[in-house]
């Protein structure tokens, strides 16, 4: 059914998105979940899970913004509103020292919701914590981008290093151990330039053994990207790292991992994103003469813009190509996109070595988002120069209401985490991560709606996705673990009310 009445109809999904969020005392709402995985920590033994707390820290603050935006913020939510950024500060700063920060992604999760401290619609949520999100936001992208570890290092106060985590070799992990990971990891975009280092033994006796490897054109070795200007979920090599540097630190070779060491599609939707929220940022100092704090630390609109255009150069060279190598899939409604590139750069003789971990029918919420949402934000930059950049978000919205049912998980027409049909990918293998997908899928609706208020048109004339946008909006879920059921519950409520409205 269309919706005879949205204005009338809508007010349902602020209702559900309260419900969801809870208290601090209510146990079945996100508010207690945040808080209580924020605020993990036992010495030397348990911390918060970094990037999980981080991604639903962003959805956090969209709840927020929603209430504001819809007249329901009461001083009841502002009292929570300011538990909730307070947890998160506890989150980061422990999920650090515990060390569960690992990849560019989970410090990139960080990095976007940080970023929203610099937006003016924002900025009342974070209260007095507004610089320190605003400090992260800069910290973190140094980290992603240039690899520098050693200023979120030292960030942390003394009394929080005290208490860090003890690695796997029983040694405690320092300040020093995270900034050294600095003179092996450069950024998220630099991980082949670091092995072309070794060509013709110029390098390193790592990038040496590296080249040498990944330059052999049998597959299984071989590891050229196919486009430049991608990014990688993290470094890879054909030598360990050291302890705990990574899931994958004792053994980083493409050809012995699932994840964690290739272009995942994810990475480059958080690199485009969080870069084209400091562009707004820089945009914004520039038009207010802001300055002081971290206003004086963003870099200037073209250097931002130099590497969000090559980030979204890269997108479109892989969903421009046809067919079975693109790295979308066209559906008889929409598209959706894999959840990696499917093959490396081609032999000298001709085929393409397939990306490990690649499976054609696999795919998840969270790229669809995360990529949806990228391009929109890319999309409102002057000269924006990606083909179809602007259709694609609609396209993807389509794909993911029509190809990614809940209907696994027992529910009626609801957008679910992923779609995996057999069963044997990464995706379903790692369903605790990977059941974010529909709130994260949710978040970037809302965030595309906000940065084009048309969006939503034709989804609203849509009864299919009308329907299936009211069940996802109004009905808890019950996949994924503890915090991303409600985190789920409550970013489809607000997603809903932003698309429907």
């Amino acid at each position: 059914m269309v919706l005879a009445d949205p204005k009338l109809e809508v007010s349902q999904f602020i209702d559900s998105a309260k419900n969801a969020m809870g208290t601090l005392d209510d146990e079945k709402g996100l508010a207690y979940a945040f808080a209580s995985q924020a605020g993990l920590f036992v010495p030397e033994l348990e911390y918060p899970n970094f990037w999980q707390v981080g991604c639903v820290f962003d959805t956090v603050l969209d709840y927020f913004l929603a209430l504001k935006e819809a007249g329901e913020l009461d001083l009841d939510s502002a009292t929570l509103m300011e538990a909730l950024v307070n947890k998160a500060v506890h989150g980061y700063q422990y999920g650090i020292v515990g060390l569960t920060a690992a990849w560019y992604d989970d410090w990139s999760w960080w990095g976007i919701a940080a970023s929203k401290a610099f937006d003016p619609e924002y900025s009342g949520i974070f209260g007095d914590k507004l610089e320190f999100f605003q400090t992260a936001a800069i910290d973190l992208w140094g980290l992603v981008d240039d690899g520098d570890f050693t200023t979120i290092a030292n960030r942390i106060p003394d009394a929080i290093w005290a208490n860090s985590a003890l690695q796997s070799n029983r040694v405690k992990f320092t300040r020093e151990i995270l900034s050294a990971r600095g003179e092996l990891h450069i950024g998220t975009r630099n991980s082949w330039a670091l092995i072309e280092r070794g060509a013709q033994d110029g390098g390193t006796p790592r990038q040496n053994a590296d080249y040498a490897t990944f330059t052999t054109q049998t597959v299984g070795d071989w590891a050229v990207p196919r486009f430049p200007g991608g990014c990688w979920q993290y470094d890879f090599s054909t030598l360990p790292f050291p302890v705990d540097d990574g899931p994958d630190a004792s053994n980083p070779n493409p050809a012995y991992n699932t994840l964690g060491v290739f272009q995942v599609t994810l990475m480059s939707g958080l690199y485009l994103s969080f870069c084209c929220s400091l562009i707004a940022a820089a945009n914004r100092k520039a038009a207010e003469g802001l300055s002081g704090g971290a206003w004086d630390r963003l870099q200037s609109v073209e250097a931002y813009r130099q590497k969000a255009d090559e980030v979204a150069a890269f997108l479109a060279s892989w969903l421009n190509l046809p067919g079975s190598d693109s790295l979308a899939t066209e559906f008889a409604h929409g598209k959706l996109v894999h959840e990696r590139t499917p093959t490396y750069a081609p032999f000298d003789a001709g085929g393409l070595p397939p990306v490990e971990g690649y499976f054609a029918n696999a795919y998840w919420g969270g790229d669809q988002g995360l990529i949806m949402g990228a391009l929109a934000q890319y999309a409102q930059l002057p000269g924006a120069n990606v083909p179809d950049a602007d259709s694609y978000p609609s396209e993807l919205l389509q794909g993911v209401f029509y190809n990614m049912p809940a209907f696994s998980w027992g529910h009626p027409n609801m957008v679910g985490p992923y779609l995996d049909p057999q069963g044997n990918s990464p995706i379903s293998r790692d369903s605790n991560d990977y059941g974010s997908g529909s709130g994260i899928f949710w978040r970037y609706v809302m965030r595309t709606c906000r940065a084009d208020p048309s969006f939503g048109n034709p989804a609203r004339q849509d009864p299919y996705i009308v329907s299936t946008a009211t069940n996802s909006g109004t009905i808890d879920n019950d996949w994924g673990n503890n915090l991303f059921q409600p985190f789920n519950t409550v970013a489809a409520a607000i997603g809903a009310w932003y698309l429907l409205k």
